[in-house]
């Protein structure tokens, strides 16, 4: 799977480091390579996002990513299969050109920061209609210009962390009806790396040079 048709016309944010947005995605048989399924944006959207993460509904497969616009900004996007076709379905814009989001997407729960370089609201979305409901702020997954898109990551059910807005301190979530902070680290400087897990222990490299295991 992969993101393709390349271009720089018809939304020229620029949030992850270029002007260049894909307008389609591309589903490829893994050894030829060949073209299984394709799915063209119509003008004026491009998919303002880097990669296609795969999430499980039910027992179907999707893939979600970022659909924007110069009307609207972004908005979440999930694609699957549907009659043989690839099918999209979007969420709600935030209403803004030049306003992003970023997806968190966890073995069993959809989540995404709608501006996280401008107060970081944490949305939890349900993924069968794709709406969302405001669960905290001050919270950060992204830095202007950065091609890191995942800080953070789902520990189980419920259970999340990720950066707070100033990309110091990293922030232990649990959210039912609503989300609080159980525990904090602080690295000392902004991360500079994805959040990934070894083992029990959360790793991730920081702009000073240092790597935390905690």
């Amino acid at each position: 799977m992969a993101l393709v048709g390349a271009n720089t016309n018809r939304y020229q944010h620029g949030i992850l480091g270029d002007s260049i947005e894909a307008t389609a995605v591309v589903v490829l048989e893994r050894h030829s390579l060949e073209v299984l399924w394709r799915y063209e944006l119509p003008a004026p959207y491009v998919f303002e996002d880097l990669t296609l993460r795969p999430f499980k509904v039910g027992t179907r497969e999707h893939l979600v990513t970022v659909r924007s616009s110069r009307i609207g900004g972004a908005a979440l996007a999930m694609l699957g299969l549907s009659a043989g076709e690839l099918e999209l379905r979007a969420g709600v814009d935030i209403g803004q050109a030049n306003r992003w989001l970023n997806p968190l997407v966890g073995k069993t729960e959809l989540f995404a920061i709608h501006t996280p370089h401008i107060g970081g609201i944490l949305i939890k979305y349900e993924s069968d209609k794709l709406g969302g409901s405001q669960k905290l702020t001050d919270l950060s997954n992204h830095s202007i210009g950065s091609r890191i898109l995942e800080p953070n990551l789902q520990l189980s059910t419920g259970e999340l962390v990720m950066p707070s807005q100033n990309h110091q301190i990293m922030k232990t979530l649990v959210c039912n009806n609503q989300c609080r902070v159980v525990q904090t680290y602080d690295l000392g400087a902004a991360y500079s790396s994805n959040l990934i897990l070894l083992g029990e222990r959360k790793v991730i490299a920081s702009a000073n040079k240092k790597l935390h295991l905690w």
